[in-house]
């Protein structure tokens, strides 16, 4: 007997959609649903990612946009699990001191994330991931730029003790005197990028690999 695949349902958000902000979807969403947003501007609109999902902006980019310190005190999205985010944008996330301090765009607990055409702005950190050995994150087509707080322990993005990050085609920029990169994933692959500080850039490390593994950097 050959068991069917769950079902999926699509979410909207938006003016016009079934829920007005993405936490409420996500609160809602399951294994295989997507989100649909309707794009434009979003504001503390964080959420805890805990199923396998997607989440895309459709019409344009989904400008999401912290102005205090999100509610779970880590992240706009906290993202535990297999999931896809397309067209969004993150900016504006801190904590204080108290929580961390690494207030991020989206902070990876575990799991497979895959990033496509996605931006991260003047956050403490761009993308913040925690440790999983048996996961791994994509990153394709984003910009990471002025992300980090300026103690020199925040980055555009920061990647922990995962099997593999892949970044392909994508922009770093202007790091906030912490580094551009930093990857301390078993294998790192990054290629077909920019990265580039600037003329004004205050970034220390361009790529930083500080446990190695398996490095792959290719046509940047």
């Amino acid at each position: 007997v050959t068991t069917p695949p769950p079902s999926s349902t699509i979410l909207t958000v938006g003016a016009n959609g079934e829920y007005g902000t993405l936490q409420a979807a996500v609160a809602a969403a399951t294994n295989g649903d997507t989100i649909e947003v309707q794009a434009g501007t979003y504001y503390n609109d964080s959420a805890n990612v805990n199923a396998n999902i997607t989440i895309e902006g459709v019409g344009g980019m989904v400008n999401e946009v912290s102005t205090y310190e999100p509610s779970n005190r880590k992240a706009l999205l906290d993202v535990n699990g297999n999931v896809t985010i397309n067209n969004m944008s993150f900016s504006g996330v801190a904590v204080s001191d108290n929580d961390g301090g690494n207030g991020a765009g989206i902070r990876y607990e575990g799991g497979n994330l895959t990033l496509n055409n996605d931006g991260f702005y003047n956050n403490q950190d761009g993308l913040l991931g925690n440790a999983d050995p048996n996961g791994t994150i994509t990153i394709n087509n984003s910009e990471f730029s002025q992300n980090g707080s300026g103690t020199g322990y925040t980055h555009n993005i920061y990647i922990g003790d995962i099997s593999s990050v892949t970044i392909n085609n994508s922009l770093f920029s202007a790091a906030n005197v912490g580094h551009e990169i930093k990857s301390r994933a078993q294998n790192t692959t990054i290629e077909n990028s920019r990265i580039q500080d600037g003329p004004g850039g205050t970034a220390s490390y361009s790529i930083d690999t500080p446990n190695g593994g398996n490095v792959v950097i290719e046509n940047n």
